[in-house]
């Protein structure tokens, strides 16, 4: 599967497990007319139709918790492990599928410990504050194009009357370390799962030209480490 199949299949995955689990949306359903017609606009990812019939734009953005960070020309980007992890299994799998691991069975075996090495890499080395950080960029990119995503229409020509964003949270298996504000002081606290960040308080300010918004928490079972050392 390509990557950009993959994608698209990932965030179609994260919609439906939000109509399936918001009970607000349980009546809504995505419209496809985009591509019955052959469309290929896909700003926003999502139109839905509400009970009523109202024409609803979702964009989907995803922000995870294992990540990588590169620094080019003082613009620094943040890159999803999460979504790069399953081309890695699946090109593993083809190294040494039909056969080809006899023989090679020291190879493949270096190459199942490098990669799980490299997962538990991340893990140990989530920062929380970088994840905010993260977490802002991804949501600020989305934001500016506002504008772009009220001008969609679906295969029909009905405009949206409404948009809305749903933003996918990956949490990997492990137990991170927060910085937490309890009792007027801060501390160190191992949380499994997301808190509530200030940055996500400040998208209510990023996100003011739409009505809706969405944080859906996706947990992603990778191999789990026995000491968490994660860092704030």
């Amino acid at each position: 599967m390509s990557q950009p199949d993959q994608k698209r299949n990932g965030e179609e995955d994260c919609i439906k497990k939000a109509i399936l689990s918001v009970p607000q949306l349980r009546r809504y359903r995505i419209d496809t007319s985009r591509y019955d017609n052959n469309m290929q606009e896909e700003r926003p990812d999502f139109i839905l139709i509400s009970p009523k019939n109202e024409r609803i734009g979702v964009e989907h953005f995803l922000v995870d918790t294992l990540f990588d960070t590169k620094t080019k020309k003082d613009n620094v980007k943040h890159h999803s492990y999460s979504r790069q992890h399953p081309n890695k299994i699946n090109q593993l799998f083809d190294k040494y599928k039909d056969g080809k691991v006899i023989g090679n069975e020291q190879n493949a075996l270096d190459d199942i410990i490098k990669q799980v090495k490299t997962t538990l890499s991340y893990e140990a080395n989530f920062d929380s504050s970088n994840f905010c950080a993260y977490f802002l960029q991804t949501a600020s990119d989305h934001a500016k194009k506002v504008l772009d995503y009220r001008k969609a229409k679906d295969g029909f020509g009905n405009s949206i009357s409404r948009l809305g964003f749903i933003c996918e949270v990956k949490i990997a298996g492990n137990d991170f370390k927060w910085n937490v504000l309890d009792n007027g002081g801060w501390h160190k606290q191992i949380i499994n799962g997301i808190p509530m960040l200030e940055g996500m308080w400040i998208l209510k300010i990023q996100f003011n030209g739409i009505e809706d918004l969405l944080l859906c928490f996706a947990c992603k079972q990778f191999p789990k480490s026995t000491k968490p050392t994660s860092k704030i």
